[in-house]
């Protein structure tokens, strides 16, 4: 999974996850069918991440956690009191983790042409792509927008 936010990219393998405030736009990319898990935490109930957007290596203790949290719905944090400690820990063993995310982010791009290269090898990871491949698809998208415009 790629996820986009903040003017910064993230590869998302199983290992990893993000922390992300309410409210934080985010674009989200999936080059196969995926499995996950997001847990969703009213802002009230739990303290706010530190950053809007944190991504960091997920631990078994977090992994196994989120599992067990499975079990409940929204609506059971507020009838279980087990339900509401396990959302509460788990919030405060996420928080730990954000506050030392790891340096694995990508560069969005400044310009529609980086964008377009960045998104381009991203999604043709698995061939062996050279910088002529690459070049070559900005110099045919240059080419079609000078085509586009009135001299």
């Amino acid at each position: 999974m790629r996820l986009e936010a903040e003017g910064k990219t993230w590869i998302l393998p199983p290992s990893r996850a993000a922390w992300l405030a309410v409210h934080t736009p985010i674009g989200m990319c999936f080059s196969a069918p995926i499995t996950c898990c997001p847990v969703l935490c009213k802002p009230e109930s739990i303290p706010a991440p530190n950053a809007a957007c944190s991504v960091f290596e997920m631990t078994p203790l977090a992994r196994e956690m989120i599992l067990a949290c499975r079990a409940w719905g929204p609506e059971d944090a507020a009838r279980e009191p087990l339900a509401a400690h396990m959302f509460q820990t788990l919030a405060a063993l996420c928080q730990g983790l954000a506050a030392h995310p790891g340096n694995t982010w990508i560069p969005t791009g400044k310009t529609e042409n980086l964008r377009r290269a960045l998104r381009y090898t991203g999604n043709n990871r698995e061939r062996d792509l050279t910088f002529a491949d690459v070049a070559s698809l900005s110099l045919r998208t240059w080419r079609g927008d000078l085509q586009k415009k009135p001299v």
